[in-house]
């Protein structure tokens, strides 16, 4: 008998990730339209030995991982409203402390959100309870930049500890020299750079209190410091489009991407002009600006090409469907668990400061919000945000 290990799994799928699978056009095409769980089911297992060498590196990082990276990746094609998994990704709002003031923030123009800030040990307490299944952490910053939390190194040196990927969204404007040194030594994976204007106007005016060539400059230090360093984090630029103020720039984000050497710019989505009264609502357009739209994706993502940058672009029909309440918990600055990363404030489902995972997960109130997102009236969250449900 062969004993179930992390080591002998991770290389059973590495074996499975070198088997060569053929795929008949024909075939799979008849089969999607005559047979649709058929085809589902052979999608999936397709795709699964397609991801087998990252399935073979989480169950060497422990079997409990691993076995939930596989079981999570099938309910987030079959969206259970109970389930099975466990979510991959804690995101994980440690600051609502910022040095900027953002027009399109929550916390510049809703006076009844209460700002906190994690400590530096409760964090670690949250890792602690997620790290069994999960494999990624999000240091969100919540409403606020991580770059101003005393703990912050501390706390990402802890979830690398435990076997897992660490994100961070910055807004760049203190990555100094000792910053980047600094997240460089920590074993940080990820760094997103919130930079929501590619002209010194666009940016300032949005990013009211940042300094747009400094943020800029920061930004390709930090490329220029980790290539000397050897190292591997992956940086992007993560813009916020506005119809108005910056959709015009998108060559322009294309051009400061190719120039401070990050590895790509994820347009995430795409927002009303400032000056109207919802500006966290998805753009109902008429059919002239829905062509306007389309075509400046176009053109970016053809200009991204012959510049040799990745890009993602907030293309309704190539966006993946929300998964987020199947395979991330997302908590605030008190403690207090959201469906989604979107999901409206005072809806809290549970506290990981105080319930175990086990008991959030799978509580009444996160199975009525899934079922209800899959519903023929999903919460006006779902409705509002620009991730389609199906």
């Amino acid at each position: 008998m062969v004993s179930i290990t992390s080591e002998n799994t991770a290389n059973g799928f590495i074996t499975l990730g070198r088997i060569g699978i053929i795929q008949d056009n024909l075939h799979m095409s008849v089969a999607k339209k005559v047979h649709p769980t058929l085809w589902r089911s052979l999608d999936l297992f397709v795709k699964g030995m397609q991801k087998s060498p990252e399935y073979a590196q989480m169950f060497s990082r422990g079997f409990k991982k691993g076995l939930n990276t596989v079981v999570n990746d099938y309910e987030k094609v079959t969206r259970p409203a109970e389930c099975r998994s466990y979510p991959q990704m804690l995101n994980i709002a440690i600051t609502d402390m910022c040095n900027l003031g953002c027009v399109h923030c929550p916390r510049t123009y809703d006076d009844s959100i209460d700002l906190s800030q994690l400590d530096p040990e409760t964090v670690k307490e949250c890792i602690d309870k997620v790290s069994p299944h999960a494999n990624k952490v999000q240091l969100s910053g919540g409403l606020g930049e991580p770059l101003l939390y005393d703990g912050l190194f501390d706390v990402i040196s802890h979830a690398k500890s435990h076997n897992m990927d660490v994100w961070m969204i910055s807004n760049g404007t203190l990555l100094d020299e000792d910053a980047a040194h600094r997240i460089i030594d920590s074993g940080l994976d990820y760094l997103s750079i919130s930079l929501d204007g590619a002209t010194e106007e666009s940016y300032e005016n949005i990013r009211r209190g940042a300094d747009f060539e400094e943020v800029v400059s920061n930004v390709s230090r930090f490329c220029d410091i980790r290539e000397r360093r050897n190292s591997d984090i992956r940086v992007r630029l993560v813009p916020v489009l506005f119809y108005e103020e910056n959709l015009e720039e998108l060559t322009d984000f294309i051009d400061i991407g190719a120039r401070t050497g990050v590895d790509g710019i994820g347009f995430n989505e795409l927002k009303e002009p400032l000056d109207t009264e919802n500006i966290t609502a998805a753009p109902l357009r008429n059919q002239d600006d829905q062509e306007f739209i389309q075509r400046k994706f176009r053109e970016a993502q053809a200009y991204a090409d012959e510049k040799g940058i990745e890009i993602t672009l907030p293309i309704e029909d190539e966006r993946p469907r929300c998964v987020e309440p199947w395979d991330m918990l997302t908590v605030t600055t008190n403690g207090h668990v959201r469906p989604c990363c979107t999901g409206p404030f005072g809806n809290f489902i549970g506290n990981l400061l105080e319930d175990d995972l086990e008991d959030i997960w799978n509580s009444e109130e996160f199975v009525d919000w899934r079922e209800s997102m899959l519903s023929d009236e999903p919460p006006q969250a779902c409705v509002d945000c620009q991730k389609p449900i199906y």
